[in-house]
């Protein structure tokens, strides 16, 4: 990290003018997939030349672990330089504020620092203002803003920014000593697991069963990979059955070593979840299950998505995707479990997903049919745009056929 020191907001000032450089706000710290994909947001701006080539834009932020992880471990390729204290927040904040023509907003998320087009203040936390979009669609637009200079990206130069090192290549790092033993791979691949034990969180429509995941727990342990529970969550009985290690319970389990474990995988099979970004970033083949909004499905032309059906509760009567859709532009990141039952995918439909997804590193075909009608899901009213046109992963071709009714409705 950068040797900087700050004592006051206009030290920063000076700073950001000498150097024709910006500051980077509205990374969203409390969040991994925030954390991961703000900054990658900014990556791309860099790649894109949506701001400017400088060595000397700047971070300011809290000290906390995510944020020195990234910039230990990615900082020469984001070519940004930080600067964490206990004074960065408010500092950032009265920038934000008094001189914007200084900043550039990476954020993705519902809370910004400083006002701006189409948001008003609703609360206050931990003595700051909060700032949120004025409606579910305009925090929409970041995102989908995001996508689409992934994609752009993508197409452009074949890489991502994030992950790769100055030359282009994505960065493997050696697992340190003690994680080596504890994983204990012996040679092997690794597959990294990760559950939701919460039965309802933001983009999931409700906890894993994991039931759900054994079949392709087999076939992943058959095909000789090690099996290793990533996150934070419990440990369930029926993976100690498999020999899944149990590094999320572990002393080890911390977020630089989650870099070193999925800069490693060859395979993860993850809940609707931030750290479904690392394998994104990284290029490695995963399958995300039981996410509910086909609006907002993975960037990765790696990821395979088995997501979430719904149901209405008064009848009984199945949502089509495109019904899907417009119940998330109405109700936002959260399922309305109140009116709508969530139908999570079953083992069988995880297993072909798994089985889709490792062929793709080997042989990365078109989408079919289906799965292209899948990304080109009419907008929903009210709504701008939504994320799935710009993306490059597939819903699983299994589950798109089985469910081709609620997908092609007569």
């Amino acid at each position: 990290m950068t040797d900087l020191n700050f004592n006051s907001a206009l030290d920063v000032v000076n700073f950001l003018e000498t150097h024709n450089s910006k500051l980077i706000i509205n990374v969203a710290t409390d969040a991994v997939g925030h954390v991961l994909a703000e900054f990658d947001n900014f990556a791309c701006m860099q790649a894109l030349g949506d701001v400017s080539a400088s060595e000397n834009h700047l971070y300011i932020g809290p000290r906390e672990e995510r944020v020195a992880t990234v910039m230990k471990l990615y900082g020469d390729s984001l070519t940004l330089k930080s600067w964490l204290s206990p004074l960065a927040p408010e500092i950032a904040r009265s920038i934000a504020l008094f001189r914007p023509d200084l900043t550039v907003d990476v954020g993705i998320s519902s809370v910004k620092i400083a006002p701006a087009e189409n948001v008003t203040t609703i609360s206050i936390a931990d003595d700051f203002v909060i700032y949120r979009p004025d409606s579910y669609g305009r925090m929409l637009d970041d995102f989908v803003a995001y996508y689409r200079r992934k994609l752009d990206a993508f197409t452009m130069m074949q890489t991502r920014s994030l992950f790769t090192m100055p030359e282009g290549e994505l960065r493997q790092f050696q697992l340190p000593a003690d994680l080596e033993s504890l994983i204990d791979s012996r040679g092997r691949r690794l597959a990294l697991i990760q559950i939701k034990a919460s039965k309802w969180h933001s983009g999931g429509a409700g906890a894993t069963d994991v039931s759900s995941y054994l079949p392709a727990l087999e076939y992943l342990r058959e095909m000789d990979y090690q099996l290793v529970q990533v996150g934070r969550e419990y440990y369930p009985s029926a993976f100690a059955r498999l020999g899944v290690v149990n590094y999320s319970n572990s002393p080890l389990a911390s977020f630089e070593n989650d870099f070193f474990l999925f800069s490693n995988a060859g395979f993860s099979l993850t809940a609707p979840s931030g750290i479904a970004l690392f394998s994104d970033l990284m290029m490695t083949p995963y399958v995300v299950t039981n996410n509910w909004w086909h609006g907002v499905p993975p960037f990765s032309p790696y990821a395979v998505s088995v997501p979430a059906l719904a149901r209405l509760r008064k009848d009984g009567s199945m949502l089509t995707f495109d019904e899907q859709n417009q119940l998330a532009a109405a109700h936002g990141v959260n399922f309305p479990k109140e009116s709508h039952e969530p139908i999570s995918p079953d083992g069988t439909d995880i297993l072909a997903a798994t089985i889709e997804a490792l062929d793709l590193r080997e042989n990365l075909t078109m989408p079919n049919d289906n799965q292209l009608l899948y990304r080109q899901l009419p907008t929903p009213p009210g709504l701008s745009s939504i994320c799935s046109p710009y993306c490059l992963s597939r819903i699983s071709a299994a589950y798109a056929e089985r469910h081709r009714h609620l997908l092609c409705p007569e």
